[in-house]
């Protein structure tokens, strides 16, 4: 690729097609001189196409393809110009396989200066593709001497032709200056260089990349000097006011203490660019390289033939040997790492290995498809998405006035509870909208935790949060699929750490309520219980139905968007029937009414809208408040105990829920209940990710079945909460599986397993943290049979043998 830029400045061109690109996925690559935009297949690294700009102005039809092929490609690619707006110049590059002649019935979309004297079948079909959208194929328009017509040179052979071509509107045509090729530009393809150069009236478009978000050194806090200087300051500045009753102005002075003594003490965290390899040394090899093929294309002999691939071969040796020395000493470090037992940044360089490097993608597809390349039509599309996909449902903020229990006053937090949930907090995480990260509030001292006191406790009595802590910024990552996609990303809500603590008061006293509300069913986001809970439950149900030729009928129910759909007042209203002190439902409300959100994109902020339904998003009290909406629901179905003394039961893991009975009628029954109690709370189940599994002796294909107007899929198997389940409970299914797995991260190791520079302790550790517990998921439940055990030891041999 820096070849290509080396080319693309030596020839002064500002934008290149790019072919045969050979990546995975679809992305965007910036540097310093140049951005690529490129498109190839998702899981194998081929039938790629792409675009290289330069700074300043910031798919190939075979011969021997099918008609049918060909029809469909040029199929695709009309629809793909029927959406240009009318009045825009449209420019089309590419290898499209294609000799075009001198023939006057195309005398409307060629020229007199082609290569060849008849059109190909191939060319017949760009032609009348040019017809059909007054397009011109401008190779064919400019008089110039043969050599420097032809795009490809004919394998073996002196030989060119004219395949690749660049057409352009007819209305415009007169912007187009020259089309030429240029056999000098080398990159080590049989293709030459085809430039056009373009003379069209543009306006200028400033740069105007956002400010990146405030990230302080909060690593200097590992000293205990530093952190004893950070307290002092703060504790300076918080003497510079005194404590208030009015929460957005409290908020503001412990704020603008924290940020005055992390200006003065921890400063900003600097950001290193990364150091090229392509240097003025590659570049003269590289100038030897193009010197000698251009000495083989102008006599093809074996003395020319045999100097341009030894130069080649030098430039390629050199390439990886300068590539090797940029990314040998970060190897190193990670080895130094682990030997002076700094974890955290040991793991963080090791997943920076394993994902490589991860191209990002700054274009974006509308609601009806259509690809936005301006930041300010992405920021807001970003924007509309979040809006329509956290504001599901009707909004019943008149539902319900105010919540009253008769109940014993609580009493406000303690200084000893806002301690330990400060301890509590995790690190190394990001900050909300006033970058303030968590270790600047468990350094904070003595004095910043009597303000935070205060302030906890103003909220508690007056239940109404400071206005900026109903702000939460959503992040939105990459989840599978089309990088273009707005839903093909989870948004992740960045809230603000202070929020945190009080969330974290409240979520402390709730908890201690919900633990004895809740049923033994609901193990979702609760201390000590785990997803394994769950998946040992119906392992033993279905192994113990099978054993004793029980048929059982399981119904896996997924909601739609169920943390963002949920009713806010009713949910409010079920804490109460469920005997929740009305305190604690008043600042549940407190929490939930008034949030807003923005969306950060390509460091800009989008405008804020407000989220009327669901609950908080990265928020561990929405866990509680879910699950206590889960309970009063479930409560109204009646299902109680296990299936071993009743004819069902119902397993939940937070809104994963599976309802197991002994019938098929029972089954539906109860899911029909289910979705009308959760209708109630706005939580709508999603029939075509909902899915019928039967446990059963009985070798019958799986049936699907019919709940009310929803068609549910029967499966052989589904994965629950990650472990595979068979209608027979074998455990082949699950092994097999749970080894691809382990295969794929295995694979995503290799350049560590083969580096020279880490120690076998280094590997050991990679493999016993990040590879063993891919495999090793949810074993606790499995029972093996010889040929498992036997699997898993092949597996494990593998990458023993490998790192030994």
């Amino acid at each position: 690729m820096s070849e290509i830029a080396h080319e693309m400045c030596k020839y002064n061109v500002d934008l290149i097609a790019l072919q045969e690109v050979r990546w995975q996925g679809s992305g965007t690559i910036t540097k310093s001189d140049y951005t690529v935009y490129y498109s190839c297949a998702e899981k194998q690294g081929a039938y790629g196409t792409g675009f290289m700009i330069s700074k300043k102005i910031k798919e190939c039809v075979l011969e021997d393809a099918t008609d049918e092929y060909k029809e469909t490609f040029y199929e695709d690619l009309q629809n793909l110009c029927n959406k240009v707006p009318k009045y825009d110049a449209m420019c089309v590059i590419g290898d499209f396989n294609a000799k075009v002649g001198k023939e006057d019935i195309y005398s409307g979309v060629i020229g007199k200066e082609s290569l060849h004297e008849e059109t190909s079948d191939n060319g017949e079909r760009i032609c009348n593709f040019a017809v059909a959208n007054n397009l011109f194929i401008c190779g064919t328009k400019f008089p110039h001497k043969d050599v420097h017509k032809g795009t490809w040179k004919v394998p073996g052979r002196i030989m060119c032709n004219q395949i690749d071509h660049i057409l352009y509107s007819k209305r415009r045509l007169s912007n187009v200056q020259d089309v030429r090729v240029y056999r000098g530009a080398n990159c080590d393809s049989d293709h030459f260089l085809l430039v056009a150069t373009l003379k069209e009236k543009t306006c200028r478009i400033k740069n105007t990349s956002g400010e990146r978000r405030k990230k302080w050194n909060t690593e200097k806090l590992e000293d205990d000097t530093t952190v004893d200087l950070y307290k002092k300051e703060i504790e300076k500045e918080l003497k510079k006011t005194i404590p208030s009753d009015d929460i957005d102005e409290e908020w503001k002075n412990i704020k603008t203490s924290i940020t005055t003594a992390a200006e003065v003490v921890l400063g900003r965290m600097k950001t290193t660019r990364e150091e090229e390899w392509f240097d003025e040394e590659y570049r003269k090899a590289l100038y030897e390289k193009n010197r000698a093929r251009l000495a083989y294309l102008e006599e093809d002999n074996d003395t020319n033939r045999h100097l341009y691939t030894t130069e080649r071969s030098k430039c390629r040796k050199m390439a990886r040997k300068k590539k090797r020395e940029i990314e040998n000493p970060k190897i190193s470090k990670i080895e130094d790492l682990r030997e002076r037992n700094h974890v955290r940044h040991f793991f963080q360089r090791v997943n920076i290995m394993r994902k490589g490097y991860q191209p990002k993608t700054n274009a974006c597809r509308n609601r009806d498809g259509g690809l936005l390349t301006e930041k300010e039509d992405i920021v807001e599309r970003w924007r509309e998405h979040f809006d329509n996909l956290l504001n599901v449902g009707d909004d019943d903020s008149d539902l319900l006035p105010t919540y009253y229990n008769v109940e014993e006053q609580l009493e406000p937090p303690t200084l000893l509870e806002i301690k330990a949930v400060l301890n509590q907090l995790k690190t190394n995480k990001a900050p909300g909208a006033d970058a303030i990260n968590s270790e600047m509030l468990k350094s904070g001292g003595p004095s910043l935790e009597d303000r935070l006191h205060h302030l906890v406790t103003t909220i508690w009595n007056v239940e109404r949060m400071p206005e900026e802590w109903n702000l939460a910024i959503i992040a939105p990552i990459y989840k599978k699929g089309d990088k273009t996609e707005c839903s093909n990303y989870r948004g992740i809500s960045l809230l603000s750490v202070a929020y945190k603590v009080f969330s974290g008061v409240v979520y402390r006293r709730l908890r201690s309520y919900a633990e004895e509300i809740l049923g033994e069913y609901q193990c979702g986001i609760r201390p000590n219980r785990s997803t394994i809970d769950q998946i040992h439950l119906m392992r033993q149900t279905m192994e113990k139905a099978y054993e004793f030729n029980i048929n059982l009928h399981h119904l896996f129910v997924d909601y739609r968007q169920a943390f963002d759909s949920i009713r806010r007042k009713r949910t409010l209203l079920g804490m109460i029937e469920l005997g929740i002190p009305s305190k604690l439902v008043r600042l549940v409300e407190a929490v939930l009414e008034h949030s807003k959100a923005v969306v950060a994109i390509q460091n800009e902020v989008s405008e804020p809208f407000e989220i009327h339904s669901g609950v908080k998003q990265g928020d561990a009290l929405s866990s509680v408040v879910f699950n206590l909406a889960i309970e009063a629901i479930i409560r109204k179905l009646n299902i109680r105990g296990l299936i071993d003394y009743n004819t069902s039961q119902v397993a939940a893991y937070a809104d994963d829920i599976v309802i197991s009975s002994r019938s098929q009628n029972s089954m539906i029954n109860h899911c029909s209940n289910l979705e009308a109690k959760s209708a109630n709370y706005g939580l709508q189940i999603n029939a075509s990710k909902t899915k019928y599994l039967a446990t059963t002796r009985l070798p019958e294909p799986a049936n699907h079945i019919k709940i009310g107007d929803s068609d549910i899929e029967g499966v052989e198997s589904f994965k629950y909460l990650g472990s595979m389940l068979t209608g027979q409970n074998e455990m082949d299914d699950e092994i097999k599986a749970r080894i691809v797995s382990g295969n794929k991260c295995f694979y995503s190791c290799s350049e560590i397993f083969s580096s020279k520079l880490l120690s076998v302790s280094s590997k050991l550790t990679v493999y016993r943290t990040i590879i063993r517990p891919v495999v090793t998921y949810a074993c606790e439940t499995w029972t093996l049979t010889q040929r498992d055990e036997q699997r898993l030891a092949i597996f494990e041999r593998k990458v023993l043998r490998r790192i030994f």
